[in-house]
């Protein structure tokens, strides 16, 4: 078992603090503390182009032999589990330059937080009514038409349920109408003929004749005048019936005119449409109940075992946090496969993200997210954020460069239990799946606090015992990371949360449960055994000095052994040697 010990940059723009301006500092300012780890934050895609910057940052690493992670940025437009289109190419763009560039760069790790946005639910006010305002696409970046070409099932829910209400741009659906209407009026007289001859060979033709029949007969028509007189009025009714019909397909024309056409029809035109094809009614709500319903029907793994075999329109209102959870995944799932992208051809050489990672032995991290801010709405309101959903999508990818990110700040400003989710709420392999571990005192404010962790103190056992409990999950090697927040010089923000770290590390590497560690885990130091029992010695000795003057009966300042020396007058002598 390996564990290593490491620490965060930490952001610029968080305390403006000089040491962490461009990543080629941020190394240099780690370089400093003796880490087996740093892990720099990224705080935007530009960093990348910092002149030198490369230079600078290799020579750091292989001169200093320090091995460097990144966590990638964290913004408005890095959400990997939105269906925005905007949003879904922002995000796409940065995540595949950010592993080409820390490839480059001979990075260990990059970390992605799993979810950056609330639940659905939490943003119903704004999807309803204006989502269909705003272009949507599926987990690999393309309409959503294209997991209905895919799947007839998928197709039709489209079709029923999710056009909008401007289903086709102007010119396509001018078009489109013009050619439904002329094949129309080119096959009317075909399709009245068609009804007409159907008609003539159906019950109700045969039930119309017996009828016409037997009115003659009872209004008194001879036996041989009854033939032309029933020809007679079925011919009536057969041009009624032409009649009728062509002036259905002429009404039906006129509605096609007008736009009104059919499902299939509207769906056709929406896919062939430049803009349209982008919209669904209720915007990213929508996109989500259809790739809901897509992976229920196609039974994917992600959907089953996040929320099982239920339908999405149930699971949106009876389990909304598992339905996020499994949709988000599936977004995340689709930015890590897709290699047709552009930017994938650009950036990657027409590589997958997953394909590009496991070529390059770099391994990518999915974090709980945080909440930001202490007391807000969101908090245990995230798309994807707890680990025994985040679990199934790290087994979904199934490589060894695809791991989890448990921070405990994070975890708890979700309103999550650590012990308990480790003990109770993860499958028993889970800890195999963490590969990072983000530490600071365990305070639930938000995920931002990111204060030192105070040696010997419960929150260092606290840690200790999570970290104990991962272990024995199937955590056997992994990176112990201080993040690092706001404060006074960068050595007394970090340096005793290092030492605590390592403390953790090294009782951890030996396997020693929470009940069974030492004094020298709280910092207590055993090495000089005789003045450690000196002062147990004075400790015992003194234990009593607060009751001084407050008992009855005589007081002694002596033990029964120098009580002949006090009697002789020697007690000074005696009090400078009893401990010799």
């Amino acid at each position: 078992m390996t564990y290593y010990a490491g620490f965060s940059t930490g952001w610029w723009h968080i305390n403006k603090s000089p040491e962490l301006v461009g990543l080629a500092s941020k190394i240099g300012y780690g370089a400093t503390f003796g880490v087996d780890y740093l892990q720099i934050d990224l705080e935007t895609i530009q960093e990348f182009i910092e002149p030198y910057m490369a230079y600078q940052i290799n020579r750091v690493r292989k001169e200093l032999g320090l091995k460097v992670g990144l966590h990638a940025l964290i913004g408005e437009n890095d959400a990997l589990e939105r269906g925005d289109r905007k949003v879904w190419d922002a995000s796409h763009k940065h995540a595949v330059v950010t592993v080409q560039k820390a490839a480059e760069l001979k990075f260990e790790f990059i970390n992605f937080h799993l979810s950056l946005t609330p639940q659905l639910i939490m943003q119903e006010a704004q999807l309803r009514p204006f989502g269909h305002q705003y272009q949507v696409v599926g987990p690999d970046g393309r309409p959503l038409y294209v997991l209905g070409d895919s799947f007839l099932d998928t197709k039709k829910f489209i079709t029923d349920n999710w056009l909008p209400n401007q289903f086709a741009d102007d010119e396509v659906l001018h078009e489109g109408i013009t050619k439904i209407a002329k094949e129309m009026e080119a096959t009317k007289s075909k399709n009245v003929e068609q009804v007409v001859r159907e008609w003539k060979n159906s019950g109700e033709y045969t039930n119309l004749k017996d009828l016409i029949r037997q009115e003659l007969i009872r209004s008194g028509v001879a036996e041989k005048d009854l033939s032309n007189l029933i020809k007679r009025n079925l011919d009536d009714y057969e041009k009624q019936k032409r009649t009728d019909e062509t002036k259905k397909i002429d009404e039906k024309i006129l509605s096609v005119r007008k736009g009104g056409v059919e499902p299939e029809q509207k769906y056709d035109m929406w896919k062939k449409s430049s803009l349209a094809k982008y919209f669904v009614d209720w915007g990213e709500i929508g996109a989500y109940m259809i790739i809901a319903y897509h992976m229920w029907k196609k039974r994917e793994p992600l959907w089953m075992k996040i929320v099982g075999d239920m339908h999405p329109r149930d699971a949106y209102d009876i389990k909304h946090a598992e339905f996020n959870a499994a949709v988000a995944s599936y977004y995340i799932k689709g930015h890590l496969t897709v290699k047709d992208h552009p930017y994938n051809k650009e950036f990657l050489g027409g590589m997958s993200i997953l394909e590009f990672v496991n070529k390059n032995k770099l391994a990518l991290t999915f974090e709980v997210p945080h909440v930001g801010s202490p007391g807000q709405a969101e908090e245990g309101r995230y798309r994807l954020f707890h680990p025994k959903h985040s679990q199934h999508f790290v087994k979904d990818m199934g490589s060894p460069y695809i791991g989890l990110c448990i921070d405990i700040e994070h975890m708890l400003s979700q309103g999550l239990d650590p012990y308990k989710v480790f003990k109770n709420e993860v499958d028993g392999d889970f800890g195999s799946l963490v590969q990072l571990i983000h530490l600071g005192k365990p305070i639930g404010y938000g995920g931002t606090a990111h204060i030192p962790i105070p040696l010997g103190s419960l929150a260092q056992y606290a840690i200790y015992e999570w970290m104990y409990l991962l272990r024995e999950k199937g955590f056997k090697n992994g990176i112990l990371i201080y993040e690092r927040g706001g404060g006074d010089t960068p050595a007394k923000v970090v340096e005793q949360s290092i030492q605590v770290i390592r403390l953790i590390r090294d009782h951890l590497e030996k396997g020693i449960p929470p009940e069974e560690l030492p004094e020298s885990f709280f910092g207590v130091s055993e090495m000089n055994e005789a003045k450690y029992k000196l002062q147990l010695n004075s400790i015992r000795e003194h234990a009593w000095d607060p009751l001084k003057g407050l008992m009855i009966i005589p007081e002694e300042e002596h033990t029964f052994l120098g009580r002949a020396a006090v009697e002789k007058g020697k007690a000074e002598e005696w009090k400078k040697a009893k401990f010799r």
